[in-house]
């Protein structure tokens, strides 16, 4: 069985949406700014890539990262040879 809901209801349904959509915005520019401002490197910067002791690679950072699960900062990272990937398990030295 279906049945139609109130003009009024649809509208009040619309704008909670629409102010939910701003505040999510909002939260994530804060939450944006403070990773960017948190992370030791930055976008655009370059890196040698290592595991553990070997190194690896070159590599340029696209992004940092906030894991919440773990309340810490990691990056996403191009590889030289264009490979993306993220560094929870590589160590990155600024070059």
């Amino acid at each position: 069985m279906t049945h139609s809901i109130p003009e009024d209801k649809l509208r009040l349904i619309a704008e909670m949406d629409k102010k939910i959509g701003e505040f999510m915005q909002k939260r994530a520019d804060v939450v944006n700014r403070i990773i960017y401002e948190t992370s030791t490197l930055k976008t655009g910067d370059f890196v040698k890539i290592y595991d553990g002791e070997t190194y690896v690679c070159t590599g340029s950072v696209i992004q940092p990262l906030f894991l919440k699960r773990n309340g810490i900062i990691t990056y996403r990272v191009k590889r030289e040879d264009g490979e993306i990937f993220t560094n929870e398990n590589y160590r990155l030295v600024k070059i």
